[in-house]
């Protein structure tokens, strides 16, 4: 059985980690607060344009930020079910034991009704104590459905929006279909599934590892290590890589087929000089 020390422990811990995600979530609001006022206050200045070296640099910081953010959510949770653990084992009533049928010819009779009387009481309390945690289970068990439930109207949600974003970066859904259950029967961790429904780019890097078994081998080895580093290598490493091959298509698109006529002018028909077509 789990100590006042132990539930002690939990809470701190969780609340130091609840704290520290508020402070960088508080930071990271300052931050763009102040970007969105300076931009509000000078809209004639000269946007800031990184060069491609700055840009993987605070990629990278981004993505570490991201998979902090997300770690510490997921130790969050797990110690928030610890506490509740520990509490439900803290909570719990000792069960009532109904003493056995007293022997009315090994006692006096005053004895034996005594005896009776008490064996009464406690199969009365053993019976309230069995309803009541009947009712317990039963509300815990309504509970987890509502939790379920919130849980999937918000993953439909994040999925309609995973799927309107494909639509809009030029990604079919079948194909997206094709490349999530690719992930999904790799071991795509759910964290890491995660920052790639809520990434804007996160479609084009789901169809890019689905395409290319090397480098989604390369994030499950990240992902090894931890959920932070496979979410900072997509984030940088892979990002990159398909802002290079957007590039690269852009400039091996290839010429028209057929040039316009200048001036206007049309093209006149082949054959011999004289001759009609119908």
């Amino acid at each position: 059985m789990q100590t006042d020390s132990d539930v002690d422990e939990a809470e701190i811990t969780l609340e130091d980690n609840e704290t520290e995600q508020s402070q960088n979530i508080d930071e990271t609001t300052e931050v763009d607060s102040q970007e969105n006022d300076e931009s509000d206050s000078s809209p004639n200045e000269e946007k800031v344009v990184f060069s491609e070296a700055q840009q993987r640099v605070l990629d990278k910081q981004i993505g570490k930020k991201v998979g902090k953010l997300r770690e510490v959510e997921r130790d969050n949770q797990t110690l928030r079910q610890r506490l509740q653990d520990v509490e439900a084992q803290l909570n719990k009533p000792v069960d009532v034991e109904v003493p056995p049928m007293p022997d009315a010819f090994s006692m006096t009779d005053a004895d034996y009704k005594e005896k009776v009387a008490q064996r009464d009481k406690a199969i009365v309390e053993s019976a309230l104590q069995k309803k009541a945690a009947e009712a317990q289970e039963e509300a815990a068990a309504k509970q987890r459905a509502d939790r379920i439930a919130e849980a999937q109207q918000e993953a439909e949600a994040k999925r309609k929006v995973y799927e309107n974003r494909a639509a809009e970066l030029g990604v079919a859904l079948p194909e997206l279909q094709q490349a999530g259950q690719t992930l999904y029967n790799a071991g795509l961790h759910n964290e890491v599934a995660g920052y790639l429904l809520d990434a804007d780019n996160g479609p084009l890097i789901s169809q890019y590892l689905g395409q290319n078994p090397l480098e989604l081998d390369n994030v499950l080895q990240k992902q090894n290590q931890s959920i932070a580093d496979a979410i900072i290598y997509m984030h940088t490493e892979i990002r990159a890589k398909l802002q290079s091959l957007a590039k690269s298509n852009i400039n091996q698109a290839p010429d028209p087929i057929e040039k316009p006529a200048v001036s206007g002018k049309q093209k006149k028909q082949g054959g011999p000089q004289g001759a009609t077509f119908e």
